[in-house]
């Protein structure tokens, strides 16, 4: 048994993990930014013309959820190397741990992204109208999903997913078409992959599968190889632990779904040896994680209000629950965490880190998101860099950041450039990377600080320097 099952969980991590080495000397393209390493004539050591040098004009706002700017920005040349995620895609499959059939009720107008990154989202409300898999889910549940507009699910009557819960209650999201912060209960997503019409998808008209819903959410099948393991998978289900074959019933779908997750040798099965045989949760609400009255102060804390944003993902493992909720103020990060860590049932491992923000404190910030919006990144130059050592400019990205220092509050934009070198090759090797920090008070006043200066403010270990 446990030979049979090795090769089909193998390849599932040989899979992930070519696909992440991947993506990620695409996105970073060279190890050695040099940062700590600087090329001939890039110094560390502030330059004479510091003083004269230009700062993103900036005012000040009345913080609150409102985002009057952009929190990140980013300018990227010459071809990109996205394109490279298009080889890599997980191999068909059904991941047998929460699976629901809904209705799609609504698919929201607007498009959202999380704090956490800028990927463009599509947020879905959905009616459970069966729990195949798991207990407790509410009747009324989000998805949010990438890469589609809000057509992918029209058309269908009903769909059935595999679900991984990414929020409980107070979940929030950027809104970028009205650039403001949007709170959801119970959020979800796919489970087997981000992408919503791959795999754990199966959607359904006149109680049969519809195979149409594959061909409209194609993101993850755009080579031959990955259309050809589709057709595989839905041609012979049997061989590949998949519960629905074509023009399969949905009651005959539903059967399947649960004679796979009693299958010792499915490999898309969590194993519950990973979790010293404990059961799968399938739901976790706020009182899960913060149980008892001893939490009510913090719960009361966290509570979305005016200038009161904190974002959060849920991260489940058995019945173990971590998460990290982190202020941010007009969409930017700031040093205030919470991290929680609880087993269910048992009371929560707390931490609270970074300084708490007053009232008093949030009514008058320097506004970065806005500072960061004016920035003419490409016309901007390095404190420290040499003209002559650089050929091109490939790419730059700036991100904004508050810290609360000895009672004063800052703001801070980190700027990266990143170059190719003269009189090299063109070739990803010949990259590399040069910073740049402003810092802003909180009367709007700023100017730019060498990292070594902006280092001695902040603690040692602070993820901007």
């Amino acid at each position: 048994m446990e030979n049979n099952r090795a090769p089909g969980l193998w390849l599932r991590f040989g899979v992930i993990i070519v696909c992440f080495a991947l993506l990620i000397s695409a996105v970073i393209i060279a190890p050695g930014l040099f940062e700590d390493e600087p090329e001939p004539g890039i110094t560390d050591e502030p330059g004479d013309d510091r003083t004269n040098r230009s700062v993103p004009s900036i005012g000040t706002i009345a913080s609150s959820n409102k985002i009057t700017g952009k929190p990140e920005k980013e300018i990227s040349y010459g071809s990109s190397s996205s394109s490279m995620s298009s080889v890599c895609y997980a191999a068909p499959g059904f991941t047998i741990r929460t699976v629901i059939e809904a209705e799609v009720m609504e698919v929201l107008p607007d498009t959202y992204h999380r704090f956490l990154d800028r990927t463009q989202l599509r947020v879905a409300r959905l009616r459970v109208v069966d729990h195949i898999r798991g207990e407790g889910i509410p009747d009324e549940i989000f998805l949010f999903y990438t890469h589609y507009d809000d057509t992918v699910f029209h058309g269908y009557e009903r769909f059935i997913l595999s679900m991984k819960q990414v929020g409980a209650e107070n979940y929030a999201l950027i809104n970028e078409t009205r650039s403001l912060v949007e709170y959801f209960p119970h959020m979800f997503t796919v489970a087997h992959t981000s992408d919503i019409g791959y795999g754990s998808v199966i959607a359904f008209n006149d109680g049969e599968v519809d195979e149409s819903f594959w061909e409209r959410a194609d993101h993850w099948l755009e080579g031959d190889s990955a259309k050809d393991s589709f057709n595989k998978m839905l041609d012979s289900p049997g061989s590949h632990y998949y519960p629905a074959s074509r023009s399969s019933k949905i009651e005959e779908v539903k059967s399947n779904i649960l004679e796979l997750a009693s299958d010792p040798e499915n490999p898309y099965v969590s194993d519950p040896a990973l979790y010293d045989h404990i059961t799968i949760c399938d739901f976790v609400a706020l009182d899960d994680i913060f149980s008892g009255d001893t939490y009510d102060e913090i719960r009361s804390y966290l509570e979305p209000g005016e200038g009161n944003v904190f974002s959060y993902e849920l991260y489940i493992y058995g019945k173990n629950i971590s998460t990290e909720f982190i202020r941010y103020i007009n969409g930017i990060a700031t040093e205030d965490k919470i991290r929680v860590s609880v087993k269910l049932g048992e009371s929560p491992e707390v931490t609270r880190t970074g300084e708490t923000y007053t009232a008093e404190d949030l009514a008058k910030l320097p506004d970065i998101a806005d500072a960061i919006e004016k920035m003419d990144l490409p016309g901007e130059m390095p404190l420290h860099l040499d003209p002559e050592n650089v050929r091109s400019l490939e790419s730059a990205v700036a991100r904004g950041y508050y810290r609360k220092i000895d009672g004063e509050i800052h703001g801070i934009i980190r700027a990266c450039w990143q170059y190719k070198k003269a009189g090299k090759k063109v070739n990803v090797h010949a990259t590399y990377a040069e910073f740049g920090f402003y810092l802003y008070d909180k009367d709007g006043n700023g100017y730019i600080i060498d990292k070594d200066v902006l280092a001695g403010l902040l603690a040692e270990n602070d993820t901007i320097i």
